[in-house]
């Protein structure tokens, strides 16, 4: 009975809240094109992605990063975009469904001509029982080079050493890493 009453309770919220949207027009105004990421090979119902951070624009391009907002497979998509007519000048993906197989981007950062992506990449080391949902993970970063979407590097630390503590899948995580590594 009280599940009952939660989720009217529940129902009611989300419809005043709904009902207090509002709504308006753009007049005059058409945009040139309009960027939503898809991935080739993947299921439509899987296709849900959340930016990383802000859309990194350079002169005449912006890069796109993603994560993926499901379970399985997770990981992350980024992109290269063209300003002038919005095509998708090279793009790269990391999804996986296997256990302990799975990346999240934390962060990123432009170096010249190369995006460094901070990543939490899941290890068979920490015990996962709610699997497909995982939590934390070690760090690592991968870099591209901006011009030619080529992995330029890669660096995963080791799971095994005893020195390496897990991360949790937050942005704390990675603002405290970056902080303490500047100074």
């Amino acid at each position: 009975m009280k599940q009952i009453i939660l989720f009217y309770s529940l129902f009611v919220l989300v419809t005043q809240v709904q009902s207090q949207l509002l709504t308006f027009d753009i007049e005059n105004y058409s945009p040139d094109w309009i960027h939503y990421p898809w991935v080739d090979g993947i299921s439509e119902y899987e296709q849900w992605y959340t930016l990383v951070s802000d859309v990194h624009f350079g002169d005449d391009y912006a890069l796109f990063v993603y994560n993926s907002n499901i379970f399985a497979p997770s990981g992350f998509l980024i992109e290269k975009v063209e300003l002038e007519t919005g095509r998708v000048l090279w793009s790269h993906r990391d999804f996986n469904d296997e256990m302990y197989e799975r990346t999240h981007v934390m962060d990123y950062e432009v170096k010249g001509s190369r995006v460094e992506l901070y990543l939490i990449k899941e290890s068979d080391v920490i015990d996962n029982p709610r699997y497909p949902i995982w939590s934390a993970g070690f760090l690592g970063t991968t870099t591209f080079d901006i011009e030619t979407g080529e992995i330029v590097d890669i660096h995963l630390t080791d799971p095994r050493d005893t020195l390496n503590t897990p991360l949790a899948k937050n942005l704390l995580t990675i603002d405290n890493l970056m902080v303490w590594g500047d100074e």
